[in-house]
Formats: structure tokens, C-alpha cells, sequence
């Protein structure tokens, strides 16, 4: 037997409760499913008409919202900072 054919031993050998443990398969698998929901959700909002959303929806859109604002302040506070350096400069 080759070592690719070699079946592992038990101490080598990992479960698949224990490989799934990761995080990077739980967001594999629910990014799409969160992409495709947001995308399905924009596509029936209609501009002027309250939209209906659950309690999951609405704390992720705050998170999410909070996040963008920090963000958007660490951005606007770089730049100025960076035009403060660059008229000290000249």
C-alpha cells in the first residue's frame, strides 16, 4: 500500500464533528444564504412603503449599519489627519 491509499490510523484519524468545529464552514455556508436573502429583500422594497422585516434581520442591519458609520468616521478622521500632515508639510 501506497501512503495515499493507507487508511489513517485512529489517532490521526479526525471526526467530522470535530473538522466542522471551524468557523470558516459555518460562514461559508451562511454568507450565500445572507447575500441571497439581502439581495431578495432589495429587490422587493419598494421606495415609499414600509418594509417588513424579523428581529434577526433588524439586528443584523443595525450591526452592520454601526460598523459602516465606525468606518466611515475612522476614514473621515484619517484623511484629516493625513491633511493636517500634508499642509504642515508645505
Amino acid at each position: 500500500m501506497t501512503a495515499a491509499t493507507r487508511p489513517l490510523s485512529p489517532a490521526r484519524r479526525t471526526s467530522y464533528f470535530a473538522l466542522s468545529r471551524s468557523h470558516r464552514y459555518s460562514i461559508l455556508f451562511a454568507l450565500p444564504l445572507l447575500l441571497g436573502y439581502e439581495a431578495l429583500a432589495a429587490m422587493l422594497a419598494r421606495p415609499g412603503h414600509a418594509e417588513l422585516r424579523n428581529g434577526a434581520d433588524a439586528i443584523l442591519r443595525a450591526a452592520f449599519t454601526a460598523v459602516a458609520v465606525g468606518v466611515l468616521l475612522l476614514q473621515l478622521l484619517a484623511l484629516r489627519a493625513l491633511r493636517g500632515d500634508i499642509e504642515r508639510l508645505a
